[in-house]
């Protein structure tokens, strides 16, 4: 995850959220959805696409599910005017990094200003084609992102055309769809809801805003993310996967991991975990506490909150009362 206190930079996120979109294609998963109009909008999203016929609204992430192709349509949306740096920074080196190779930049049958990109990926044993879409509108950059399973397209699932016309008919509107919660919490506190970020994950901040209205201030934030797939974890080493989930938390120094310790909330096993750090976006020190709750049925939760060490004592509480009070919701809510 990028550095969720300031949102930035934003090419960064870009490329975190690729890395993670790979492990979509193979989700264990499937939940029919209602079947879609041929244009329509992922929950919490402003964008409106024409999808192929076969895909269905995920309740996992914000997007769409081919279950028969096992393919994906990933929509991500910045609250950045900075379209030109996420596309210098997306570039054929960064990318390789990320596991995508043979990239090839071209355009598509779109009137406006935009990005797109081709490229093959290998995920958990899969070959999988990748189309990658970047618009802009006043208010921010969509990432609109096809994993297309290579299988999909020898067994007649989809073509390749379809997915093209499919992002061709991509477009920002005026309304976010409601967002579809896997999950309730009790009362915030001092947190507000400010919106959905990358994926399906929610994220809270003291003023109710994505993004910070002073550049270059850490903020103290919660974010509460969903796993985008439901693979069981439940044999693993959780300790180790905390730790390794806080040391690959980047815009952060000299952070300082505490032993963690079990929990359970709602009756889901997990750890939890604190660090020290200082934010490399102004300086801050903060203190990280992490919370993993293996999911039933597969997958997880994770809950972090980014605590300014001059907030810490005001704001402990309510994220001692809101990690306690969690809630998950399987068939999920729209809000």
């Amino acid at each position: 995850m990028a550095h969720p206190s300031q949102l930035a930079p934003p090419w960064r996120m870009v490329l975190a959220a690729l890395a993670l979109i790979s492990a979509v294609v193979l989700a264990l998963s499937f939940s029919a959805g209602a079947v879609l109009a041929k244009s329509t909008k992922a929950p919490g999203s402003r964008i409106s696409i024409a999808v192929p016929d076969g895909f269905e609204i995920s309740k996992l992430f914000s997007g769409f599910m081919h279950p028969n192709a096992r393919a994906s349509i990933v929509i991500a949306e910045l609250p950045t005017t900075q379209y030109e740096q996420i596309v210098a920074g997306m570039s054929d080196e960064a990318l390789a990094k990320k596991g995508i190779e043979n990239v090839k930049r071209s355009k598509l049958d779109r009137k406006d200003e935009h990005h797109f990109m081709t490229g093959f990926q290998r995920a958990r044993g899969m070959e999988v084609d990748k189309f990658i879409l970047l618009i802009r509108d006043a208010k921010g950059v969509g990432v609109i992102t096809a994993n297309i399973p290579k299988g999909a397209v020898t067994d007649g699932d989809l073509t390749h055309a379809d997915v093209r016309k499919a992002l061709e008919s991509a477009a920002f509107t005026d309304q976010t769809a409601p967002i579809i919660k896997q999950f309730t919490l009790p009362d915030l506190g001092a947190f507000k809801e400010a919106g959905k970020v990358m994926g399906s994950a929610v994220l809270y901040s003291l003023d109710g805003a994505l993004t910070p209205k002073e550049q270059g201030k850490t903020r103290s934030v919660l974010i509460i993310a969903p796993s985008i797939d439901r693979m069981d974890i439940s044999n693993i080493d959780l300790k180790a996967f905390s730790a390794r989930a806080l040391n690959n938390l980047g815009g952060f120094d000299n952070l300082t991991p505490q032993p963690a310790e079990e929990a359970t909330v709602d009756s889901m096993k997990g750890v939890r975990q604190t660090a020290s750090a200082v934010s490399q976006s102004g300086g801050a020190p903060v203190t990280i506490d992490q919370l993993i709750l293996v999911r039933g049925g597969g997958g997880y939760f994770r809950l972090l909150a980014i605590l300014r060490e001059d907030e810490l004592a005001q704001l402990k509480g309510d994220v001692d009362r809101i990690f306690k009070g969690f809630k998950a919701v399987e068939s999920g809510s729209a809000n």
